[in-house]
């Protein structure tokens, strides 16, 4: 809750990476209702949060998270700003950020 007032109180976008989604007990629509329910709405609901299913063991979905990142963050303000320098998928993802 801390991080989601910080990123409000910014007016920064907000791109969430939904971790741990290859676990069995894994349950992506409890996790959206908790991004509502702290008025963070995601954009498959209508609003304006990207939500990336992610895992980080199999690599799931960490192509799509870069493109989001990257590409789609063009829209979101992330790259237009210039704060998103460049990003690599490799053994380990990395974010080049510039603050």
């Amino acid at each position: 809750e801390e991080a989601i007032s910080h990123a409000k109180a910014a007016g920064v976008p907000i791109v969430v990476a939904m971790n741990k989604i290859d676990l069995p007990g894994a349950n992506p629509q409890r996790v959206l209702e908790q991004l509502a329910a702290n008025e963070l709405l995601p954009s498959e609901w209508g609003g304006e949060v990207e939500v990336v299913r992610t895992s980080a063991i199999t690599g799931q979905g960490m192509d799509e998270l870069l493109q989001t990142l990257l590409h789609g963050g063009q829209g979101l303000g992330c790259v237009r700003h210039g704060l998103l320098c460049g990003a690599q998928r490799g053994e380990t993802s990395s974010f080049a950020v510039r603050i």
